[in-house]
């Protein structure tokens, strides 16, 4: 069995997310394939939980109508030019507020709590965005002024939200590499 982790595009991810794969295949090569065993040793060594890392795959994971990772596209998405908002659903919106809070209540982080951080705080940026374009763009469609200066307020939290995302994602990044 070979594993790549691999730095390109800037190495957004941490190196140090597939700790949970690396532990399990480590074990099924010494012919352990029991999960709670497999979870414990995880824990032993790395002191962070194993099911708390995987919370932080769903960032990433295809779902719905998504065939690719909808988490990159969103974040560099131009909320004016709109070129992927065709991918974006209201249900994305809450999915990754769920994300965000399913992150916050992960116990178990152990020496990778930075890497929570940054994911945490991407999943919040998430939320926001995935549903502000089209938003935008309705409201602007429709002469909406009302619901516009309601987007102006989303827009001021999602650029704060942005600057705390950078901030930990800098950190992380420092960190790691």
């Amino acid at each position: 069995v070979m594993m790549t982790v691999w730095g390109d595009d800037g190495s957004e991810c941490s190196p140090f997310a597939i700790l949970p794969a690396l532990m399990y295949v480590a074990e099924c090569a010494k012919g352990n394939t029991d999960m709670e065993s497999i979870k414990a040793r995880f824990k032993e060594i790395t002191g962070s939980d194993f099911d708390s890392f995987l919370i932080l795959d769903k960032l990433s994971q295809p779902r719905g109508k998504h065939q690719d990772r909808l988490d990159r596209y969103l974040l560099y998405n131009d909320m004016f030019m709109g070129m992927r908002d065709y991918m974006c659903t209201f249900e994305d919106a809450d999915y990754y507020k769920t994300v965000a809070q399913e992150i916050a209540k992960a116990e178990g982080k152990g020496e990778y709590k930075y890497i929570f951080d940054a994911c945490q705080a991407l999943a919040e940026v998430l939320a926001i965005k995935s549903t502000l374009g089209i938003r935008t763009r309705e409201a602007y469609l429709n002469r909406d002024t009302d619901k516009l200066k309601e987007i102006i307020d989303d827009c001021t939290i999602m650029l704060r939200k942005i600057k705390n995302f950078h901030n930990l994602h800098q950190k992380r990044w420092y960190k790691d590499n």
